[in-house]
Protein backbone atom coordinates (compact mmCIF):
# COMPACT_ATOMS: atom_id res chain seq x y z
CA UNK A 1 0.00 0.00 0.00
CA UNK A 2 2.99 2.50 0.90
CA UNK A 3 4.57 1.63 -2.12
CA UNK A 4 1.61 2.41 -3.99
CA UNK A 5 0.97 5.58 -2.83
CA UNK A 6 4.16 6.58 -2.89
CA UNK A 7 3.97 5.88 -6.90
CA UNK A 8 1.15 8.29 -6.90
CA UNK A 9 2.59 11.07 -5.25
CA UNK A 10 5.58 11.02 -7.40
CA UNK A 11 3.44 11.00 -10.63
CA UNK A 12 1.66 13.53 -9.15
CA UNK A 13 4.51 15.95 -9.36
CA UNK A 14 4.78 16.07 -13.15
CA UNK A 15 0.49 15.05 -14.07
CA UNK A 16 -1.74 17.18 -11.81
CA UNK A 17 -5.26 16.71 -12.16
CA UNK A 18 -6.55 20.09 -11.31
CA UNK A 19 -4.79 22.53 -12.93
CA UNK A 20 -8.34 24.41 -13.45
CA UNK A 21 -8.51 24.63 -9.15
CA UNK A 22 -7.14 28.07 -7.90
CA UNK A 23 -6.50 27.04 -4.37
CA UNK A 24 -7.02 24.34 -1.98
CA UNK A 25 -7.92 26.76 0.76
CA UNK A 26 -7.19 30.09 2.23
CA UNK A 27 -5.33 31.33 5.58
CA UNK A 28 -5.97 35.19 5.93
CA UNK A 29 -6.07 35.56 2.35
CA UNK A 30 -3.48 33.58 1.51
CA UNK A 31 -3.80 31.03 -1.05
CA UNK A 32 -3.00 27.35 -0.26
CA UNK A 33 -2.40 25.71 -3.86
CA UNK A 34 -2.38 22.52 -4.55
CA UNK A 35 1.12 22.29 -5.85
CA UNK A 36 1.98 23.51 -2.63
CA UNK A 37 0.00 20.78 -0.75
CA UNK A 38 0.76 18.41 -3.48
CA UNK A 39 4.90 18.57 -2.49
CA UNK A 40 4.28 18.58 1.10
CA UNK A 41 2.25 15.78 0.81
CA UNK A 42 5.13 13.99 -1.03
CA UNK A 43 7.43 15.33 1.86
CA UNK A 44 5.50 13.73 4.51
CA UNK A 45 5.34 10.37 3.05
CA UNK A 46 9.22 10.54 2.97
CA UNK A 47 9.37 11.21 6.21
CA UNK A 48 6.64 8.17 6.97
CA UNK A 49 8.96 5.86 4.60
CA UNK A 50 12.23 6.37 7.01
CA UNK A 51 10.37 6.78 9.66
CA UNK A 52 7.91 3.77 10.06
CA UNK A 53 4.97 3.66 12.88
CA UNK A 54 5.04 1.37 15.59
CA UNK A 55 1.70 -0.53 14.21
CA UNK A 56 2.57 -2.01 11.16
CA UNK A 57 0.30 -2.61 8.13
CA UNK A 58 -1.16 0.72 9.00
CA UNK A 59 -1.45 2.75 5.78
CA UNK A 60 0.38 6.69 6.05
CA UNK A 61 -2.21 8.19 4.45
CA UNK A 62 -6.12 8.33 5.26
CA UNK A 63 -8.44 10.61 5.19
CA UNK A 64 -7.89 11.60 8.79
CA UNK A 65 -4.24 12.02 7.90
CA UNK A 66 -4.86 13.93 4.86
CA UNK A 67 -6.59 16.75 7.11
CA UNK A 68 -3.84 16.68 9.45
CA UNK A 69 -1.63 17.10 6.99
CA UNK A 70 -3.38 20.21 5.16
CA UNK A 71 -3.61 21.32 8.77
CA UNK A 72 -0.29 21.11 9.69
CA UNK A 73 0.34 23.33 6.12
CA UNK A 74 -2.19 25.96 7.53
CA UNK A 75 -0.43 25.73 10.52
CA UNK A 76 3.01 26.83 9.19
CA UNK A 77 1.33 29.81 6.70
CA UNK A 78 0.03 30.91 10.61
CA UNK A 79 3.12 31.19 12.02
CA UNK A 80 4.71 32.58 8.79
CA UNK A 81 2.39 35.24 8.90
CA UNK A 82 2.60 36.00 12.26
CA UNK A 83 6.37 35.84 12.45
CA UNK A 84 5.85 38.51 9.38
CA UNK A 85 3.09 40.83 11.48
CA UNK A 86 6.21 40.78 14.81
CA UNK A 87 8.95 42.30 12.05
CA UNK A 88 10.99 38.97 12.09
CA UNK A 89 11.39 39.08 8.21
CA UNK A 90 14.01 41.82 9.04
CA UNK A 91 15.67 39.40 11.57
CA UNK A 92 19.32 39.11 10.04
CA UNK A 93 19.49 35.29 10.25
CA UNK A 94 16.25 35.22 8.38
CA UNK A 95 17.35 37.57 5.84
CA UNK A 96 20.70 35.38 5.64
CA UNK A 97 18.95 32.51 4.90
CA UNK A 98 16.79 33.45 2.50
CA UNK A 99 19.89 35.16 0.49
CA UNK A 100 21.96 32.04 0.38
CA UNK A 101 18.28 29.89 -1.35
CA UNK A 102 17.69 32.85 -3.70
CA UNK A 103 21.59 32.31 -4.74
CA UNK A 104 21.07 28.65 -4.36
CA UNK A 105 17.84 28.57 -6.70
CA UNK A 106 19.31 31.16 -8.97
CA UNK A 107 22.15 29.11 -9.66
CA UNK A 108 20.60 26.27 -10.19
CA UNK A 109 18.56 27.45 -13.00
CA UNK A 110 21.57 28.94 -14.52
CA UNK A 111 23.20 25.40 -14.61
CA UNK A 112 19.90 24.29 -16.06
CA UNK A 113 20.32 26.61 -18.78
CA UNK A 114 23.88 25.95 -18.71
CA UNK A 115 22.78 21.98 -19.62
CA UNK A 116 20.60 23.19 -22.29
CA UNK A 117 23.01 24.68 -24.83
CA UNK A 118 24.89 21.37 -24.60
CA UNK A 119 24.56 19.03 -28.00
CA UNK A 120 25.12 15.81 -26.56
CA UNK A 121 24.79 13.17 -29.15
CA UNK A 122 25.77 9.13 -28.99
CA UNK A 123 28.86 10.53 -30.69
CA UNK A 124 30.08 12.87 -27.79
CA UNK A 125 29.06 10.23 -25.51
CA UNK A 126 31.13 7.88 -26.82
CA UNK A 127 33.99 9.64 -26.96
CA UNK A 128 33.33 10.64 -23.14
CA UNK A 129 33.06 6.85 -22.51
CA UNK A 130 36.09 5.95 -24.54
CA UNK A 131 38.06 8.09 -22.73
CA UNK A 132 36.89 8.02 -19.05
CA UNK A 133 37.06 4.27 -18.98
CA UNK A 134 40.25 3.51 -20.80
CA UNK A 135 42.70 1.84 -18.15
CA UNK A 136 46.22 2.10 -18.08
CA UNK A 137 48.42 -0.35 -16.22
CA UNK A 138 50.81 1.67 -14.71
CA UNK A 139 53.81 1.34 -12.41
CA UNK A 140 55.32 4.66 -10.77
CA UNK A 141 58.49 5.76 -8.83
CA UNK A 142 57.63 8.60 -5.99
CA UNK A 143 59.79 11.09 -4.32
CA UNK A 144 59.29 14.15 -2.66
CA UNK A 145 62.92 15.12 -2.95
CA UNK A 146 63.42 16.79 -6.80
CA UNK A 147 67.38 15.25 -6.64
CA UNK A 148 66.40 11.86 -5.72
CA UNK A 149 64.27 11.94 -8.96
CA UNK A 150 66.85 12.67 -11.06
CA UNK A 151 69.06 9.80 -9.77
CA UNK A 152 66.40 7.08 -10.39
CA UNK A 153 65.52 8.72 -13.73
CA UNK A 154 69.50 8.30 -14.77
CA UNK A 155 69.59 4.62 -13.68
CA UNK A 156 66.77 3.90 -15.66
CA UNK A 157 68.16 5.41 -19.09
CA UNK A 158 71.36 3.30 -17.79
CA UNK A 159 69.02 -0.16 -18.50
CA UNK A 160 68.11 -0.63 -14.97
CA UNK A 161 64.40 -2.14 -14.48
CA UNK A 162 61.99 -0.30 -13.33
CA UNK A 163 60.91 -2.68 -10.61
CA UNK A 164 64.41 -2.83 -9.31
CA UNK A 165 64.49 1.22 -9.34
CA UNK A 166 60.88 1.67 -7.53
CA UNK A 167 62.17 -0.52 -5.00
CA UNK A 168 65.30 1.35 -4.38
CA UNK A 169 63.55 5.24 -5.00
CA UNK A 170 60.16 5.10 -4.34
CA UNK A 171 58.33 6.64 -1.32
CA UNK A 172 54.58 5.78 -1.57
CA UNK A 173 53.20 2.30 -0.78
CA UNK A 174 53.50 0.84 -4.14
CA UNK A 175 57.83 0.82 -3.89
CA UNK A 176 58.27 -2.53 -2.47
CA UNK A 177 55.74 -3.98 -5.51
CA UNK A 178 57.70 -2.41 -7.52
CA UNK A 179 56.13 0.92 -7.71
CA UNK A 180 53.29 -1.53 -9.52
CA UNK A 181 49.80 0.56 -9.39
CA UNK A 182 47.91 -1.84 -10.87
CA UNK A 183 45.19 -0.16 -13.12
CA UNK A 184 44.30 3.42 -13.34
CA UNK A 185 41.79 5.10 -15.16
CA UNK A 186 41.08 8.81 -15.28
CA UNK A 187 39.88 10.96 -12.12
CA UNK A 188 41.95 9.63 -9.85
CA UNK A 189 45.03 11.31 -10.06
CA UNK A 190 46.59 14.85 -10.14
CA UNK A 191 45.84 16.34 -13.74
CA UNK A 192 50.04 16.84 -14.08
CA UNK A 193 50.47 13.09 -13.42
CA UNK A 194 47.34 12.12 -16.03
CA UNK A 195 48.00 13.99 -18.85
CA UNK A 196 51.28 12.67 -19.11
CA UNK A 197 50.73 8.95 -18.01
CA UNK A 198 47.84 9.20 -20.82
CA UNK A 199 49.86 9.82 -23.04
CA UNK A 200 52.36 7.11 -22.61
CA UNK A 201 52.40 4.27 -25.10
CA UNK A 202 52.59 0.12 -23.37
CA UNK A 203 56.46 -0.02 -22.51
CA UNK A 204 57.08 3.75 -21.95
CA UNK A 205 58.78 5.44 -19.27
CA UNK A 206 58.03 9.55 -18.80
CA UNK A 207 60.28 11.80 -17.68
CA UNK A 208 59.93 13.25 -14.35
CA UNK A 209 56.55 14.66 -13.63
CA UNK A 210 55.88 17.33 -10.64
CA UNK A 211 53.13 17.47 -8.61
CA UNK A 212 51.85 18.84 -5.32
CA UNK A 213 52.22 15.93 -4.04
CA UNK A 214 56.22 15.27 -5.02
CA UNK A 215 58.08 14.24 -8.29
CA UNK A 216 56.87 11.12 -10.41
CA UNK A 217 58.14 8.50 -13.26
CA UNK A 218 55.59 6.66 -14.56
CA UNK A 219 55.75 3.21 -17.06
CA UNK A 220 52.07 2.30 -18.54
CA UNK A 221 52.79 -1.58 -19.06
CA UNK A 222 49.23 -2.03 -20.85
CA UNK A 223 46.32 -0.20 -22.01
CA UNK A 224 43.09 -1.54 -21.41
CA UNK A 225 40.20 -0.18 -24.01
CA UNK A 226 36.31 0.00 -22.63
CA UNK A 227 33.73 -2.59 -24.23
CA UNK A 228 31.27 -0.85 -26.49
CA UNK A 229 28.55 -3.24 -25.01
CA UNK A 230 29.12 -1.41 -21.64
CA UNK A 231 28.44 1.61 -23.14
CA UNK A 232 25.08 0.67 -24.11
CA UNK A 233 23.95 -0.34 -21.24
CA UNK A 234 24.52 2.22 -19.21
CA UNK A 235 24.37 5.41 -21.55
CA UNK A 236 21.96 7.16 -19.55
CA UNK A 237 24.53 7.33 -16.06
CA UNK A 238 27.74 8.17 -18.75
CA UNK A 239 25.48 11.28 -19.91
CA UNK A 240 25.30 12.67 -16.62
CA UNK A 241 29.05 12.17 -15.91
CA UNK A 242 29.62 14.15 -19.10
CA UNK A 243 27.16 16.70 -17.78
CA UNK A 244 29.25 17.01 -14.58
CA UNK A 245 32.67 17.45 -16.34
CA UNK A 246 31.46 19.52 -19.01
CA UNK A 247 29.83 22.22 -16.55
CA UNK A 248 33.28 21.90 -14.36
CA UNK A 249 34.80 23.49 -17.03
CA UNK A 250 32.39 26.00 -17.86
CA UNK A 251 32.85 27.24 -14.15
CA UNK A 252 36.49 27.42 -14.36
CA UNK A 253 35.69 29.87 -17.94
CA UNK A 254 33.23 31.57 -16.43
CA UNK A 255 34.66 32.55 -13.39
CA UNK A 256 38.56 33.71 -15.29
CA UNK A 257 36.10 35.62 -17.18
CA UNK A 258 34.65 37.19 -14.16
CA UNK A 259 37.53 37.69 -11.99
CA UNK A 260 39.05 39.94 -14.58
CA UNK A 261 36.19 42.40 -14.17
CA UNK A 262 34.94 41.68 -10.92
CA UNK A 263 36.13 43.88 -7.86
CA UNK A 264 37.78 41.79 -5.06
CA UNK A 265 38.99 43.22 -1.80
CA UNK A 266 40.91 40.56 0.36
CA UNK A 267 41.55 41.48 4.41
CA UNK A 268 45.18 39.88 4.23
CA UNK A 269 46.40 40.57 7.16
CA UNK A 270 43.16 38.95 8.64
CA UNK A 271 43.68 36.16 6.01
CA UNK A 272 47.05 35.65 7.61
CA UNK A 273 46.20 35.39 11.12
CA UNK A 274 43.41 32.79 10.51
CA UNK A 275 43.61 29.65 12.08
CA UNK A 276 41.79 26.45 11.28
CA UNK A 277 41.44 25.87 15.07
CA UNK A 278 40.26 29.22 15.68
CA UNK A 279 37.00 30.01 17.71
CA UNK A 280 37.00 33.63 18.03
CA UNK A 281 37.97 35.09 14.96
CA UNK A 282 34.99 37.09 13.33
CA UNK A 283 35.13 39.83 10.66
CA UNK A 284 34.83 40.18 6.68
CA UNK A 285 37.38 38.00 5.08
CA UNK A 286 36.69 39.48 1.64
CA UNK A 287 34.79 41.66 -0.11
CA UNK A 288 33.24 40.12 -4.16
CA UNK A 289 31.48 43.31 -5.59
CA UNK A 290 30.75 44.52 -2.44
CA UNK A 291 29.42 40.98 -1.18
CA UNK A 292 31.04 40.27 2.01
CA UNK A 293 32.68 37.02 2.89
CA UNK A 294 33.04 36.81 6.57
CA UNK A 295 35.36 34.18 8.69
CA UNK A 296 32.23 32.45 9.99
CA UNK A 297 31.59 30.83 6.85
CA UNK A 298 35.18 30.89 5.89
CA UNK A 299 36.47 28.63 8.61
CA UNK A 300 33.83 25.53 8.49
CA UNK A 301 35.03 25.75 4.50
CA UNK A 302 38.42 25.41 5.57
CA UNK A 303 38.20 22.46 7.56
CA UNK A 304 36.52 20.39 5.76
CA UNK A 305 39.00 21.11 3.05
CA UNK A 306 41.60 20.36 5.47
CA UNK A 307 40.63 17.11 6.72
CA UNK A 308 40.16 15.97 3.26
CA UNK A 309 43.64 16.88 2.42
CA UNK A 310 45.29 15.42 5.61
CA UNK A 311 43.31 12.16 4.82
CA UNK A 312 44.96 11.53 1.20
CA UNK A 313 48.14 13.05 2.29
CA UNK A 314 48.17 10.26 5.09
CA UNK A 315 47.40 7.38 2.43
CA UNK A 316 50.04 8.85 0.06
CA UNK A 317 52.65 9.73 2.72
CA UNK A 318 53.23 13.62 2.15
CA UNK A 319 53.00 16.67 3.64
CA UNK A 320 50.08 19.17 2.81
CA UNK A 321 50.49 22.99 2.35
CA UNK A 322 47.96 24.42 4.86
CA UNK A 323 48.72 28.19 3.49
CA UNK A 324 47.45 26.71 -0.43
CA UNK A 325 44.91 25.09 0.82
CA UNK A 326 43.41 28.18 2.62
CA UNK A 327 44.01 30.10 -0.54
CA UNK A 328 42.12 27.52 -2.31
CA UNK A 329 39.33 27.58 -0.17
CA UNK A 330 39.08 30.90 -0.46
CA UNK A 331 39.43 31.40 -4.51
CA UNK A 332 36.77 28.79 -4.49
CA UNK A 333 34.26 31.07 -1.82
CA UNK A 334 35.06 34.13 -4.36
CA UNK A 335 34.38 31.93 -7.62
CA UNK A 336 30.86 30.91 -5.86
CA UNK A 337 29.92 34.00 -4.84
CA UNK A 338 30.95 35.32 -8.57
CA UNK A 339 28.80 32.92 -10.32
CA UNK A 340 26.28 33.04 -7.39
CA UNK A 341 26.32 37.23 -8.87
CA UNK A 342 26.05 36.04 -12.55
CA UNK A 343 23.11 33.83 -11.86
CA UNK A 344 21.12 36.16 -9.82
CA UNK A 345 21.39 38.90 -12.51
CA UNK A 346 19.20 37.15 -15.21
CA UNK A 347 15.97 37.88 -13.18
CA UNK A 348 14.98 34.45 -12.72
CA UNK A 349 12.38 35.37 -9.77
CA UNK A 350 11.19 37.75 -12.30
CA UNK A 351 10.28 35.11 -15.37
CA UNK A 352 9.45 32.06 -13.42
CA UNK A 353 6.61 31.10 -11.54
CA UNK A 354 8.21 27.84 -10.47
CA UNK A 355 10.90 29.45 -8.75
CA UNK A 356 8.25 32.25 -7.50
CA UNK A 357 6.41 29.60 -5.54
CA UNK A 358 9.58 27.70 -4.63
CA UNK A 359 10.85 31.04 -2.88
CA UNK A 360 7.64 31.27 -1.21
CA UNK A 361 7.68 28.15 0.28
CA UNK A 362 11.11 29.05 2.09
CA UNK A 363 10.20 32.05 3.11
CA UNK A 364 7.36 30.43 5.03
CA UNK A 365 9.37 27.83 6.36
CA UNK A 366 12.31 29.93 7.45
CA UNK A 367 9.77 32.51 9.32
CA UNK A 368 7.52 29.64 10.73
CA UNK A 369 10.90 28.67 12.17
CA UNK A 370 12.05 31.54 13.54
CA UNK A 371 8.75 32.39 15.37
CA UNK A 372 8.88 28.90 16.65
CA UNK A 373 12.78 29.55 17.88
CA UNK A 374 12.10 33.78 18.78
CA UNK A 375 8.62 34.08 20.12
CA UNK A 376 7.50 30.55 21.53
CA UNK A 377 11.11 29.04 22.77
CA UNK A 378 12.23 31.62 25.25
CA UNK A 379 8.86 31.23 27.12
CA UNK A 380 9.45 27.74 27.93
CA UNK A 381 11.17 27.65 31.81
CA UNK A 382 11.87 24.27 33.43
CA UNK A 383 12.55 24.79 37.15
CA UNK A 384 15.33 22.45 39.14
CA UNK A 385 11.62 21.11 41.25
CA UNK A 386 10.05 19.96 37.95
CA UNK A 387 13.25 17.89 36.88
CA UNK A 388 13.54 16.56 40.36
CA UNK A 389 9.92 15.04 40.85
CA UNK A 390 10.00 13.74 37.34
CA UNK A 391 13.00 11.47 38.37
CA UNK A 392 11.32 10.50 41.46
CA UNK A 393 8.19 9.92 39.66
CA UNK A 394 9.48 8.19 36.57
CA UNK A 395 12.89 6.08 38.45
CA UNK A 396 11.97 3.18 36.03
CA UNK A 397 13.13 4.64 33.50
CA UNK A 398 16.58 5.98 34.55
CA UNK A 399 17.84 2.82 34.90
CA UNK A 400 21.12 0.89 33.31
CA UNK A 401 20.24 -1.25 30.85
CA UNK A 402 19.52 -5.01 31.72
CA UNK A 403 21.94 -7.30 31.34
CA UNK A 404 21.07 -11.09 30.63
CA UNK A 405 23.24 -14.14 30.65
CA UNK A 406 22.63 -16.40 27.95
CA UNK A 407 23.50 -19.36 26.02
CA UNK A 408 23.11 -19.97 22.21
CA UNK A 409 22.63 -23.16 19.64
CA UNK A 410 22.87 -21.51 16.04
CA UNK A 411 21.80 -23.78 12.69
CA UNK A 412 21.30 -23.32 9.26
CA UNK A 413 18.22 -23.62 8.99
CA UNK A 414 14.21 -22.94 10.54
CA UNK A 415 13.34 -26.37 10.50
CA UNK A 416 16.30 -27.75 12.60
CA UNK A 417 16.14 -24.85 14.81
CA UNK A 418 12.64 -25.88 16.04
CA UNK A 419 13.73 -29.66 16.35
CA UNK A 420 16.34 -28.64 18.94
CA UNK A 421 13.92 -26.58 20.62
CA UNK A 422 11.37 -29.26 20.76
CA UNK A 423 14.32 -31.33 22.28
CA UNK A 424 15.24 -28.61 24.25
CA UNK A 425 11.69 -28.23 25.94
CA UNK A 426 11.62 -32.05 26.47
CA UNK A 427 13.75 -31.93 28.58
CA UNK A 428 17.17 -32.11 26.51
CA UNK A 429 20.48 -30.81 27.87
CA UNK A 430 21.32 -27.67 26.15
CA UNK A 431 25.09 -27.74 26.62
CA UNK A 432 24.82 -31.31 25.13
CA UNK A 433 22.87 -30.49 22.39
CA UNK A 434 25.24 -26.94 21.53
CA UNK A 435 28.39 -28.77 21.76
CA UNK A 436 26.95 -31.27 19.01
CA UNK A 437 24.72 -29.48 16.53
CA UNK A 438 25.87 -25.45 17.05
CA UNK A 439 27.79 -23.69 14.14
CA UNK A 440 28.71 -20.38 16.28
CA UNK A 441 31.88 -20.26 18.10
CA UNK A 442 30.33 -20.48 21.55
CA UNK A 443 29.56 -24.35 20.65
CA UNK A 444 32.56 -25.52 22.56
CA UNK A 445 31.44 -23.63 25.86
CA UNK A 446 28.06 -25.24 25.44
CA UNK A 447 26.76 -22.46 23.77
CA UNK A 448 27.92 -20.15 26.69
CA UNK A 449 27.82 -16.23 25.32
CA UNK A 450 27.94 -14.66 28.72
CA UNK A 451 26.63 -11.55 30.12
CA UNK A 452 25.24 -9.39 27.16
CA UNK A 453 23.74 -5.63 27.93
CA UNK A 454 20.43 -5.34 26.21
CA UNK A 455 21.20 -1.78 24.14
CA UNK A 456 24.17 -4.70 22.50
CA UNK A 457 21.28 -7.01 21.10
CA UNK A 458 19.46 -6.90 18.03
CA UNK A 459 15.67 -5.55 18.31
CA UNK A 460 14.55 -9.32 17.64
CA UNK A 461 16.40 -10.50 20.08
CA UNK A 462 16.17 -8.06 23.12
CA UNK A 463 12.52 -8.24 22.09
CA UNK A 464 12.50 -12.30 22.63
CA UNK A 465 14.93 -12.66 26.02
CA UNK A 466 12.87 -9.62 27.62
CA UNK A 467 9.84 -11.80 27.76
CA UNK A 468 11.71 -15.01 29.22
CA UNK A 469 12.42 -16.63 32.76
CA UNK A 470 15.58 -17.89 33.90
CA UNK A 471 15.53 -21.56 32.80
CA UNK A 472 13.17 -20.18 29.54
CA UNK A 473 14.19 -21.43 26.13
CA UNK A 474 13.59 -19.08 23.58
CA UNK A 475 11.62 -19.16 20.09
CA UNK A 476 13.66 -19.70 16.77
CA UNK A 477 15.28 -16.22 15.69
CA UNK A 478 16.04 -15.45 12.20
CA UNK A 479 19.52 -13.59 12.87
CA UNK A 480 21.55 -12.26 10.00
CA UNK A 481 20.47 -15.47 7.91
CA UNK A 482 20.70 -18.14 10.45
CA UNK A 483 18.24 -19.43 12.75
CA UNK A 484 18.83 -19.37 16.56
CA UNK A 485 17.64 -20.76 20.22
CA UNK A 486 18.27 -18.87 23.26
CA UNK A 487 18.21 -20.07 26.98
CA UNK A 488 18.45 -17.34 29.73
CA UNK A 489 20.85 -18.78 32.15
CA UNK A 490 20.38 -15.34 34.52
CA UNK A 491 19.06 -11.94 34.04
CA UNK A 492 20.00 -8.55 36.10
CA UNK A 493 18.48 -5.37 36.47
CA UNK A 494 20.41 -2.52 35.53
CA UNK A 495 21.44 -0.10 38.25
CA UNK A 496 19.60 2.81 38.94
CA UNK A 497 21.24 6.30 37.56
CA UNK A 498 21.96 8.98 40.11
CA UNK A 499 19.57 12.27 39.20
CA UNK A 500 22.78 14.41 38.04
CA UNK A 501 23.73 11.90 35.58
CA UNK A 502 20.39 11.78 33.46
CA UNK A 503 19.23 15.47 34.71
CA UNK A 504 19.82 16.70 30.94
CA UNK A 505 17.61 14.14 29.38
CA UNK A 506 14.72 15.04 31.54
CA UNK A 507 15.62 18.29 31.11
CA UNK A 508 15.39 18.25 27.36
CA UNK A 509 11.80 15.83 27.38
CA UNK A 510 10.30 18.24 29.69
CA UNK A 511 11.08 21.41 27.50
CA UNK A 512 9.83 19.73 24.20
CA UNK A 513 6.47 18.84 26.28
CA UNK A 514 6.04 22.39 27.75
CA UNK A 515 7.14 23.87 24.35
CA UNK A 516 4.52 21.63 21.92
CA UNK A 517 2.12 22.88 24.74
CA UNK A 518 2.54 26.01 24.36
CA UNK A 519 3.08 26.22 20.56
CA UNK A 520 -0.29 24.30 20.41
CA UNK A 521 -1.96 26.73 22.66
CA UNK A 522 -0.65 29.73 20.63
CA UNK A 523 -1.71 28.14 16.99
CA UNK A 524 -5.23 27.65 18.80
CA UNK A 525 -5.49 31.08 19.45
CA UNK A 526 -4.44 32.27 15.79
CA UNK A 527 -6.32 29.91 14.83
CA UNK A 528 -9.72 31.56 16.40
CA UNK A 529 -8.59 35.13 15.26
CA UNK A 530 -7.78 34.08 11.39
CA UNK A 531 -10.35 33.75 8.69
CA UNK A 532 -9.43 29.89 7.39
CA UNK A 533 -11.01 28.65 4.37
CA UNK A 534 -10.94 25.11 3.10
CA UNK A 535 -12.04 24.13 -0.67
CA UNK A 536 -13.76 20.90 0.58
CA UNK A 537 -14.42 19.73 -3.11
CA UNK A 538 -10.85 20.07 -3.81
CA UNK A 539 -10.03 18.08 -1.31
CA UNK A 540 -12.08 15.65 -1.71
CA UNK A 541 -10.78 15.47 -5.19
CA UNK A 542 -7.04 14.77 -3.92
CA UNK A 543 -8.69 12.22 -1.83
CA UNK A 544 -10.15 10.32 -4.90
CA UNK A 545 -6.87 10.94 -6.71
CA UNK A 546 -5.05 8.91 -3.91
CA UNK A 547 -7.58 6.02 -3.82
CA UNK A 548 -7.50 7.38 0.15
CA UNK A 549 -9.94 5.36 2.43
CA UNK A 550 -10.93 6.77 6.10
Amino acid sequence: MKKIVYLILLSLLFFWPYQSLAYLAKVNGEEVGIKDFKQYLVEFHLYEQMHPKEKKGKAALTTEALEQKLKKLIDEYLMAQEAKRLGLDQDSSYLKNMNDVRKELALSKFWQEEVKKMNITDKVLKNYYNRRLTKIHVRQIFTKDKKKAQKALKRLKSGKSFSEVAKVFSEDPFAQRGGDMGLVTRGRMADAWEKVAFSLKPGEISDIVKTDAGYHIIKVEKIISPKPEIFEKDKTWFKKQYIKQKLKERRKELTTALRKKAKIEINHKLFEKIDVNDKESTGILAKVNGEEIRVEAFLPALKKRLWGAKAMAKRWHFKIDEKKIKKSVLDQMINDSLLAQEALKKGYFRKDKNLQNTLKKFQRYFLATLFKQKIIAPQVKIEEKELKEYYQRHKEEFRAPTKYKLSLIKVSTKKEAEEIREELIAGADFSLLARKKSKGSSAKKGGLLGWISEDKMPSQVKEAVSKLKPGDISPVIKDNGKYIVLKLEEKKLGEQLPYEKVKMDIEKKLWYRKFNKMLSKYLKELRRISKIEIDKATLKKVEEEFKIGS
